[in-house]
């Protein structure tokens, strides 16, 4: 029998009615399939990506194209990006890797268990700068590293009618020269579906990070060092916990939820000013090490109807950092601790029809302004001399990094877009207009 998929349409209105209907339901199931398939991999995608360091409320992409990471940006915690860092000469080799997926056999609940293991090596040379006299090299100062990783994992998926969770756990051993370590990493999801429209969820993160980013260098640039963890520097830890509920009934759909989050051995290079100089070669002399914490609520709502599909999202929350040697051991405000972030973006369709759709779009984002850190006052200093020869100057100091908050951003974005079929073509016409309140914003 030829597939029904690749009838022509002249084959298409031969065919009796009862197996045009027999069809149509064929594709129907086809289709609801699918569906359900692409929604699980959704939802998976979205517990991969929080596994690794719990949800994102404060990474910088989440701030808007205008983020810039400078001198205090991250105090290098276990969540911080360093994508458009220069990086040490590092070398991965992957050893082996193995993952097998078993079914169990004994309750049908037990959605599946994955297991594996996995082993790396990595080459550093963090700090390394070379002499070169004409074209021959002279020296070479500072000393190349070569860490090593493996590790073994696990992960689990449980469902029981209303009942859901998924629980992964992986142990890895690491040694950098001299140094060696045992550490778990752990993530937990429960759920618990109320009623067909409303779930109760929460998480557990526990995760670390075994590499860290020398970020204290001169405001304004992007660049930085990438070291691995050794006996003075241990690798960083984060504990994060969340908890909410997800509603949704019609057209609309919303969750609300609260998270903490306390950091461990976080890595700061106290010594700017040696990024030139044979300091930086020295670099495990000047780390300092310190704690964090995070903590507030988060809000997140979407409407989606024939004419209007809008989204808003609200997040309250405090973040800070102590290190012993600043501050004189208080907490410091973390570059990003953004009290209060709001967003909204919104599409209303105008018409719709077989050759033409008009639509107008609008978006809006308020939140705090990032900390800055710039001069707390200033004092005298005499030039030595004789007496009659000294002179008086100012020397500016700082009382701690990120000791100035900027002002608040706002911006608000609209937009037309019309989408015209043609015999041949079909022809797309957006107009924007960005930053329509002409707001100058820092950053």
């Amino acid at each position: 029998m030829k597939d029904f998929t690749q009838l022509t349409p002249e084959e298409l209105n031969k065919l009796d009615k009862n197996v045009l209907i027999t069809i149509i339901r064929s594709l129907q199931l086809q289709l609801n399939t699918i569906s359900s398939q692409l929604t699980f991999l959704t939802d998976q995608i979205a517990l991969m990506n929080q596994r690794s360091f719990g949800r994102k409320t404060e990474r910088a992409d989440q701030l808007g194209q205008d983020a810039q990471m400078t001198i205090y940006d991250y105090f290098n915690e276990p969540e911080a990006m360093s994508d458009n860092s220069m990086e040490p000469e590092i070398t991965e080799v992957v050893v082996s890797s193995h993952t097998r997926k078993n079914k169990t056999k004994r309750e049908d609940k037990l959605e599946g268990l994955e297991t594996g293991a996995d082993a790396y090596v990595s080459f550093f040379q963090p700090g390394v700068s070379k002499v070169y006299q004409g074209n021959e090299l002279a020296a070479t100062a500072g000393k190349s590293l070569i860490t090593g990783r493996g590790s073994l994992y696990g992960q689990m998926d449980y469902n029981n009618g209303p009942f859901h969770t998924t629980a992964g756990l992986r142990a890895t051993v690491f040694f950098s020269g001299d140094y060696k370590t045992v550490k778990p990493i752990a993530d937990l999801l429960v759920s618990y579906e109320l009623t067909p429209s409303l779930t109760v969820k929460a998480t557990y993160d526990h995760a670390v990070q075994f590499f860290h980013s020398l970020e204290g260098i001169p405001t304004g640039w992007s660049m930085e060092m990438l070291i691995p963890s050794t006996s003075q520097n241990r690798p960083e830890t984060a504990d994060q916990a969340w908890a909410g509920v997800d509603y949704a009934h019609g057209p609309v759909t919303f969750s609300i939820g609260g998270f903490y989050k306390r950091m461990k051995d976080l890595v700061f290079f106290a010594d700017a000013s040696s990024f030139f100089n044979s300091g930086w070669r020295e670099w495990q002399y000047n780390l300092e090490s310190g704690t964090g914490k995070s903590y507030g609520l988060e809000f997140l709502s979407r409407v989606e109807t024939k004419r209007f599909s809008g989204q808003l999202s609200y997040t309250l929350s405090k973040t800070d950092r102590v290190f012993a040697s600043l501050n004189f051991g208080n907490p410091i405000p973390f570059k990003f601790d953004r009290r209060h972030m709001l967003n909204f973006t919104g599409e209303y369709k105008l018409s719709k029809g077989d050759k033409a759709s008009h639509s107008l779009t609008a978006g809006v984002s308020f939140m705090n302004g990032h900390w800055e850190t710039v001069k707390s006052g200033s004092y005298p200093i005499y030039s030595l001399g004789s007496e009659d020869k000294r002179e008086e100057k100012e020397a500016d100091y700082t009382s701690h990094p990120n000791n100035f908050q900027l002002p608040a951003y706002f911006r608000m974005d609209v937009g037309y877009h019309m989408t015209l079929q043609g015999k041949k073509n079909l022809h797309d016409l957006s107009l924007s207009i960005y930053n329509l309140t002409n707001r100058h914003n820092p950053f």
